[in-house]
């Protein structure tokens, strides 16, 4: 005769003792609220900035920025270790993405509020769907520092290395290094002097050059942006139908950073952005006629790259770009070049 639960459990050493049901506490239901647009696809998070402000302008004149955030938790106790909630894009069009690209940068801490969106492509590689959640942003604060930020950032080191130091954190932030060779191309260029003839006094490659003018375009340390542009073969000039334009760089770069949304724009690869110019329909004559004019070398095709990708992370607007270059002096009249710095 079969032994029912209630008879094993009342049955001493029949099939044990089961455990009696737990009995449901009764609740009261959730609050019944109104529908609002406000509180639809509403959020609200905190955190540190992981990359720096990556910039994109559309034809329309439209910007767009976004970071990698860093989700900071609740309020957790100091002596145990930080739990890890993941990280977020988060994306700032208009006035907002300005007030980003100018005034925060990787280390930021910042509270935004905003709404979800999903982001769906497929992968280049495997053909497989993907797809990741980006934060809207339709207010954008800067947090106060505190202990509890410095003790945070601290805490999200790796296991056994310590925290580098204050000088060390705010060279990590600056951006590209500018070292003394650059300084000093830049001085020579900033005289007048053509890239080739740059690379020549100092015996190194143009694209050598072509580098340290951008680290100086990047750090604020020369503003001959529309020269440097015109020298690359970048922007409308006269015969626009040769020379790509900033928008049609800036394009390429968007989309090579979608599959590395973690780097800066600096850090991208350079040669799936020249990849996706040269499959371009609009692009891909005007990069073969850059390939073309000089035997095959690629520097300023790559130089104009690494120009529009600073420009997207510095903010500033392809307007100077299309402005006409100063006037390069004769050489007579040209001052003496500077000396070699001292290094």
């Amino acid at each position: 005769m079969p032994v029912t639960a209630a008879a094993a459990a009342s049955t001493p050493g029949a099939l044990g003792a089961l455990p009696a049901a737990p009995q449901a506490q009764a609740v009261e239901p959730p609050p019944t609220v109104h529908y609002t647009t406000e509180g639809a696809n509403s959020v609200a998070v905190s955190g540190t900035v992981l990359t720096d402000p990556q910039v994109r302008v559309f034809a329309s004149n439209q910007v767009v920025a976004h970071v990698r955030l860093r989700l900071r938790p609740r309020a957790h106790p100091a002596h145990l270790p930080t739990p890890a909630y993941g990280a977020a894009t988060v994306d700032c069009f208009g006035a907002l993405a300005l007030q980003l690209s100018q005034h925060v940068h990787k280390g930021s801490c910042i509270q935004v509020r905003g709404q979800l969106k999903e982001d769906r492509w497929s992968d280049k590689v495997t053909g497989e769907p993907r797809s990741a959640l980006k934060i809207i942003a339709e207010e954008l604060a800067l947090l106060a520092p505190t202990e509890h930020h410095e003790t945070h950032e601290e805490q999200q080191q790796p296991e056994g290395q310590p925290p580098p130091p204050a000088p060390q954190r705010a060279q990590q932030q600056q951006g590209p290094r500018f070292t003394p060779s650059a300084a000093h191309s830049c001085t020579l260029y900033d005289q007048g002097m053509p890239l080739g003839e740059v690379a020549a006094m100092r015996n190194i490659k143009q694209s050598t050059v072509i580098d340290h003018l951008v680290a100086g375009a990047a750090t604020g340390r020369f503003n001959n942006w529309a020269r440097l542009a015109g020298d690359l073969q970048l922007g409308p000039p006269s015969d626009a139908a040769t020379w790509l334009t900033p928008a049609e760089v800036a394009e390429a770069v968007w989309h090579v950073q979608q599959e590395h949304p973690s780097a800066a724009l600096s850090q991208l690869p350079l040669k799936p952005i020249k990849q996706r110019l040269e499959e371009g329909p609009h692009t891909g004559g005007k990069v073969a006629a850059a390939l073309a004019a000089t035997a095959g070398d690629p520097s300023l095709v790559y130089g104009s790259i690494r120009l529009v990708a600073a420009m997207l992370e510095c903010g500033v607007s392809f307007g100077v770009v299309e402005a006409p270059p100063p006037p390069v002096p004769p050489l007579a009249e040209r001052p003496a070049p500077a000396g070699p710095p001292p290094f």
